[in-house]
């Protein structure tokens, strides 16, 4: 039926996709999650290096940031129904895009019991201490 309206060549592409993703999502959100800081979301207004750059670099590195984590969204929205670590890499990518609502996003998604048992478990894998999930964000 799912070939009726996608040619074969779409859903190889679409796997040899998810496949990517798959691979990418399980080497790049582990070293995310290890590098977070215990008070990631206890803190949300604090300065990253990027508000020191120069206006032309800061303008093209958050270009680049905000296109990479809609991507990283999307691909995790997907990943929700093919392999890969969905949930997760959508809140990455809403880490790295800037909207307004963004914190209390990601605060209401990491404070589900299972995300964040999935984001400490890495975080002890790697002698890290637990991500302080407050109360109210």
């Amino acid at each position: 039926m799912i070939e009726q309206i996608f040619s074969k060549e779409v859903l190889l592409w679409i796997s040899i996709g998810s496949g990517i993703a798959l691979l990418l999502t399980a080497i790049a959100l582990p070293v995310v999650i290890v590098k977070l800081p215990t008070d990631y979301l206890a803190n949300e207004h604090k300065k990253s290096w990027l508000d020191s750059q120069p206006t032309l670099v800061r303008a093209g590195l958050r270009a680049v940031k905000n296109l990479f984590g809609v991507l990283l969204v999307v691909l995790g929205i997907i990943m929700l129904v093919l392999p890969g670590q969905g949930v997760l890499s959508i809140i990455f990518g809403l880490s790295l895009v800037d909207f307004p609502g963004r914190h209390a996003l990601q605060c209401k998604l990491m404070r589900r019991a299972k995300v964040v048992e999935s984001l400490n478990w890495i975080r002890k894998k790697f002698d890290r201490p637990p991500l302080r999930i407050p109360e109210t964000c």
